[in-house]
């Protein structure tokens, strides 16, 4: 054998070596999409990358610009994914510039509960505030801006503008210290831990000089959901999703468009649905604005646990540690509100599932998890509540940032909530009060 066969030849496996592993990190970031969401698109999706990996050195000089450039392509793609989630902000998002008004009057669900009307609005940056304008691009001197962010339990659509927890913290505050106070509701219905990250990012721009999160329910309910789901490279697999990359959002556009164009041109209704559902997907308003009536009144079909009439299988999970998911992004949000010096305050998801919680309050159980066929024991909806609670408190003090402990503080009633997590006025009234006694003992604005 030739010392130049050897070289070609161990030229040709290092080189095969190094498809391999790129191979198989474009195999990571179409794992959890292929175990979870396998279908036909996904399948071709993949086929065609790995086609696009492997064309230079299967076919080599004969289609050598092709292949290299497709090659090139792939890899670039693959490593400007985390830049290309970021800096997108694909974000759903509330109904800018809107005012909804909800009479409580002759409501069912909520009877005794909520009185009379409530105003709900978003600005034109789709935020709820405690200020008729804001702007955003310009502070003065003597404004306290903040920022909440969190899911529904933020957002609280079901109640007025000013009796939002956010509202009322920027009225304590306001008194307290004798300059304007303005307050930016961020909250979006569903919001996880993934995009309480990128809003976080989303706002630096804006002056905040305080961030508060109220964060849990939607992860812990995720976990529940997605409980078989396991990643092997927890940091590479959710940071390199190929659902985040240029390419594969380019392919699902062309997608949509080529069922649009379908859909017109066949004039078929089940397609122009398909569409109208695409069309909705950055609106956040899913549950609330597009089908109230899951938000406020008809939950009977939900079969909540408690109910004496519940038809739902029931099953059981008690992780011993909250989701590899949630870890990465909280890790990334508290890593962030360190680098960027703004005063960031955490606060654990108070809810219903208490041993002393009353008879009413429990039959109105729904997130259990919700929109599914079967429900979780109350005992394990103790379990894992109190786990991500508990993670976050640990996971915040260790960092040395600001914590306020809500979970153990607000008895689970109907005076102070309507379901598992969701606030009553009062309920909502509290966790102001809970803020506002930190803030005052623990951060000086002045």
């Amino acid at each position: 054998m030739t010392a130049k066969y050897k070289m070609k030849t161990i030229f040709t496996i290092s080189i095969f070596i190094i498809f391999s592993i790129i191979s198989f990190a474009l195999y990571l970031s179409f794992r959890i999409q292929l175990l979870e969401n396998l279908n036909i698109s996904t399948t071709i999706y993949f086929i065609f990358f790995q086609i696009m990996v492997w064309g230079p050195f299967i076919f080599k000089k004969k289609l050598m610009v092709i292949t290299n450039t497709l090659f090139f392509l792939v890899i670039a793609n693959l490593l400007s994914t985390p830049f290309n989630y970021l800096l997108t902000f694909d974000l759903p998002y509330n109904p800018p510039n809107t005012k909804h008004i909800k009479d409580y009057e002759n409501t069912k669900h909520f009877k005794n509960i909520f009185f009379g009307k409530h105003v709900i609005t978003f600005d034109h940056m789709t935020y709820r505030t405690n200020k008729t304008s804001i702007d955003y691009n310009n502070k003065d001197d003597n404004v306290l801006r903040i920022f909440t962010i969190g899911g529904s339990t933020t957002a609280q659509v079901t109640l007025d503008d000013k009796k939002t927890w956010s509202s009322l913290i920027g009225k304590k505050l306001e008194s307290h210290l004798n300059k304007r106070v303005e307050v930016i509701n961020t909250g979006v219905l569903g919001f996880a831990s993934p995009y309480h990250f990128l809003t976080l990012k989303k706002v630096e721009k804006y002056q905040p000089d305080l961030i508060v999160f109220l964060v849990g329910i939607n992860d812990w309910n995720n976990h529940i959901t997605r409980n078989k789901r396991n990643y092997y490279f927890t940091s590479f697999e959710i940071n390199y999703d190929v659902t985040n990359s240029l390419i594969y959002k380019g392919f699902k556009n062309i997608k949509k468009q080529i069922k649009r164009k379908t859909s017109n041109f066949l004039n078929n209704k089940e397609t122009k649905n398909i569409d109208k559902k695409l069309k909705k997907n950055n609106d956040s308003s899913t549950i609330f604005f597009n089908d109230e009536n899951l938000w406020t009144e008809n939950r009977e079909y939900l079969n909540q646990i408690g109910s004496p009439n519940t038809k739902k299988k029931v099953r059981n999970f008690r992780p011993a540690d909250v989701s590899q998911e949630y870890k990465f992004w909280i890790k990334k949000i508290i890593n962030n509100c360190k680098s960027i010096k703004i005063t960031c305050i955490f606060m654990d998801q108070p809810n219903a599932y208490k041993d002393d919680i009353s008879k009413n309050l429990k039959s109105r159980l729904w997130m259990t998890p919700l929109f599914k066929d079967y429900t979780l024991p109350f005992e394990d909806l103790k379990n894992i509540s109190k786990l991500y609670n508990t993670w976050l408190q640990k996971k915040v003090i260790k960092n040395n940032l600001h914590f306020v402990a809500l979970s153990k503080k607000i008895p689970p009633n109907l005076n102070y909530f309507f379901d598992d997590v969701h606030l009553t006025e009062n309920g909502s009234k509290r966790i102001s009060d809970l803020l506002f006694d930190y803030i005052r003992e623990n951060i000086d604005f002045n």
